[in-house]
């Protein structure tokens, strides 16, 4: 419009062009070499992260070393923890963060699982006196060998704190160096866990390992060591006990094993257990774990937040050596095959799927 009108020029309505945006340092930052890298351009952007650790919280060079990340989630990571926490098995001069709290006791053995699957130490060689406390590894970087190959630990927390159902918690991480690069490296590492592992799931005489499915992290919890009672102390007739017990042995034995290879038949054998409360079906189940060297993994079906593929991935990551309780399992359906407990997502189906489909 004409500037004889009484209005402005046009260019007069126009706000100045901001300048160009520039990011801060606190909402960009790249650490040097590429080693980790942090990226944020505002609210609702994800982060990215490139390296589990900061590299200078490290008392040497880690382009030098492989590293293996172990994710709080999984078994490995408590049982790592626990190993470390063990009296010599960290270099002395190393050994000077620890963390202690009160024992919790379990029915017939040591509690190994934590709150909120965190990871509780090991007190295999605490006196009479000290049993009370549970010692665990604390935060830095340890080092200890494996099989003359020295490694290196470290034990960090990520992040701020955040609410839980144990109370304000902060993220844990650990992760494993070995001095060099390549597969050879991370194979040695590779070992070290497989090692641990195995020896976790081995059960000693007239012992067995309890463990239940942890339904957040999806991952098998050892929760306690138990002593094992003999099948002949547990109250059932005579001829029940001894048919259980012959038809585990024949089960167990090189010839059946053999068979069920050559026809391509899954390796495993099912007992529906039914009686009254008290008739013996857990002492018996029990009886049998000690007799035949099994661990116990108890699994609750009628948890709301288990699932068909949940079922189906805790049949498939059972530890070694174990026996599988499904626990209440008559709560779950009616003679129709209609849900008991409407509010549990597990369906019949699911249930058959897990204990005899393909896969399993």
């Amino acid at each position: 419009l004409p500037h004889s009108q009484g209005f402005p020029p046009f260019a007069r309505h126009l706000s100045p062009r901001p300048p160009p945006s520039t990011m801060s340092a606190d909402k960009w930052a790249v650490l040097k070499d590429g080693a980790s890298s942090i990226a944020s351009q505002g609210d609702g952007v994800p982060k990215t992260r490139t390296c589990s650790f900061d590299p200078s919280a490290l008392p040497f060079d880690h382009k030098t070393h492989t590293g293996v990340e172990v994710q709080p989630s999984d078994q490995l990571f408590s049982l790592v923890l626990s190993h470390l926490s063990k009296y010599g098995t960290v270099m002395e001069e190393d050994a000077t963060s620890f963390r202690m709290s009160q024992a919790e006791k379990a029915s017939g053995g040591s509690k190994h699982g934590g709150c909120c699957g965190g990871a509780a130490g090991c007190n295999s060689d605490a006196g009479p006196s000290l049993g009370n406390i549970s010692v665990s590894l604390g935060l830095g970087v340890f080092r200890f060998s494996h099989r003359g190959q020295e490694l290196r630990a470290l034990h960090q927390q990520i992040g701020d704190p955040v609410g839980t159902g144990c109370g304000a918690q902060v993220l844990s991480g650990l992760v494993l160096f070995r001095e060099g690069v390549g597969p050879s490296a991370a194979r040695v590492i590779q070992e070290f866990l497989s090692e641990l592992l195995a020896e976790s799931e081995r059960t000693a005489k007239n012992t067995f390992q309890v463990y239940r499915w942890h339904i957040q992290y999806q991952f098998w919890q050892r929760v306690s060591r138990v002593v094992a009672r003999p099948v002949a102390s547990v109250v059932l007739p005579a001829e029940t006990s001894q048919m259980l017990v012959d038809d585990l042995e024949e089960f167990l034995s090189d010839g059946t094993a053999q068979f069920y290879q050559d026809h391509g038949i899954p390796y495993k054998r099912s007992y529906l257990f039914y009686g009254v409360p008290g008739a013996g079906k857990t002492s018996m189940i029990q009886a049998l774990a000690g007799k035949f060297g099994r661990n116990l993994c108890y699994l609750s079906p009628t948890h709301p937040e288990l699932s068909d593929d949940s079922l189906k991935s805790a049949i498939e990551k059972v530890p070694d050596n174990a026996i599988v309780v499904l626990e209440d399992v008559d709560a779950l359906f009616g003679k129709g095959r209609e849900k008991k407990i409407h509010q549990s997502p597990l369906t019949f189906s699911g249930l058959l799927n897990a204990l005899d489909g393909v896969g399993n």
